[in-house]
């Protein structure tokens, strides 16, 4: 298997050995510098010691907080699968957005159980009961996740994937209030990293921009679907909570301003 590499030789007190070739056209002495294409191929070796050697290629490229973030999803659920019904009554008790408990937790900070509602905000988006749910979330995650870490960096891309996760919450609870009714799934985060994105994409170049505005309508069409038939359609044994989606979507779309010296680039 061979590469196309593009390098710049430059040899002082001697010719190009490419000039060397085509006729001893150069005279000894005089420096010269050309940039020529060279083949390397995997048994070659480096003619110079500063010569460049090619890297092996990983064998997952993913950024570490995308990567770390889809595992934990998977093993969540699959801890909850495995488990006994048990630690999934638990889990739902102790992580998933309950806003009558929060509704409480408001009205009556001592009795009303502030610490449970209060890691709920972000607990809720670990738990996943059905595949097709955390296996949207997953793709999505890595699909977007990626290209968002590389230009945010993983500490700030973190902040995006939590605080949307918040915001999802806090979506939710704005609909639903002193509802009797429980949230869980990382949707809220996943929406804010494709928030993100697309703020990149609309602050980009003008071929940049139509691509993002049309991704921003497809999400749009997308939520819709997913809120009328997405449940049948994916054996969900739930509604889709499309006030989560909205509010973690708005919140990576105002988090997401592309950082000074960073550019997203996407091929023509």
């Amino acid at each position: 298997m061979s590469a196309v590499r593009q390098d710049t030789i430059a040899r002082r007190g001697g010719v190009d050995p490419l000039s060397r070739r085509r006729g001893e056209a150069g005279a000894a002495g005089v420096a010269s510098s050309a940039s020529v294409t060279i083949l390397p191929t995997m048994d070659s070796a480096p003619q110079h010691p500063h010569d460049p050697v090619d890297e092996p290629t990983p064998a997952v490229n993913i950024p570490p907080v995308t990567l770390a973030a889809a595992g934990v999803l998977v093993a969540a659920f699959a801890l909850l699968s495995l488990g006994p019904p048990s630690w999934t009554a638990t889990a739902l008790q102790w992580f998933a957005v309950r806003p009558v408990l929060i509704a409480d937790a408001v009205r009556d900070p001592v009795q009303g159980h502030p610490a449970i509602a209060a890691l709920s905000l972000v607990g809720h988006a670990l738990i996943h009961l059905d595949l097709a749910h955390v296996a949207l979330n997953v793709g999505f995650l890595l699909a977007f996740g990626g290209i968002c870490e590389r230009v945010f960096g993983p500490r700030r891309f973190a902040a995006i994937l939590v605080l949307s996760a918040v915001a999802g919450a806090g979506a939710k609870l704005a609909v639903d209030w002193n509802a009797a009714v429980y949230m869980i799934g990382a949707s809220g985060a996943v929406f804010g990293c494709m928030g993100a994105f697309i703020r990149l994409l609309i602050g980009g170049p003008p071929v940049l921009r139509r691509r993002g505005l049309a991704l921003l309508l497809g999400l749009v069409a997308v939520n819709a679907l997913f809120t009328f038939i997405g449940p049948s359609l994916f054996g969900l044994d739930a509604r889709i909570a499309w006030d989560a989606h909205v509010g973690g979507f708005v919140a990576g779309f105002l988090l997401g301003w592309r950082p000074p010296g960073r550019a997203l680039r996407v091929p023509a």
